[in-house]
């Protein structure tokens, strides 16, 4: 038979491991931001960098081909400010300067705002989006990234 000092440490293994699954946090809040993805995606994870190219339209590609489609929560929300802040690294004033300028030089427009993400990128193969951890079924999206909101 195992020991009880055998099980204790078996499970301190098990959970050490948990803890280095990306997107998986041992001081969880449910106001991290969570970029979610159609299960159809082929990425399993992202970086800030790789998401922000996406959020910019500077890739608009997923690693298969397939045309990424970015989904933004409404400009008035919390979610949207915080993601904007921490991954776009900017503010709304300069958001909005930077899609006037690409509606000009390239004729190309921000991602299309929605309410509720997270239906949406359960309904539409290649979407991307984020919400607040307190706002997603993560067994009808796929996790890439966690983002902690301080």
């Amino acid at each position: 038979m195992i020991s009880q000092l055998m099980k204790s440490m078996l499970w301190a293994s098990l959970a050490g491991v948990i803890l280095l699954i990306p997107g998986v946090s041992s001081a969880q809040s449910p106001d991290d931001i969570l970029i979610i993805a159609n299960k159809s995606a082929p990425e399993s994870s992202m970086s800030l960098a790789e998401l922000k190219q996406i959020f910019l339209k500077k890739k608009s590609s997923w690693s298969n081909g397939n045309k990424i489609v970015a989904i933004n929560a409404q400009d008035n929300s919390q979610v949207r400010r915080d993601f904007r802040k921490l991954v776009l690294d900017m503010t709304d004033t300069e958001e909005l300067t930077y899609w006037e300028k690409q509606k000009i030089k390239k004729q190309i427009g921000a991602p299309t705002e929605l309410q509720s993400r997270t239906k949406a990128v359960f309904k539409l193969k290649n979407a991307i989006s984020y919400a607040y951890r307190k706002e997603v079924q993560k067994d009808v999206v796929k996790v890439l990234l966690v983002i902690p909101v301080s």
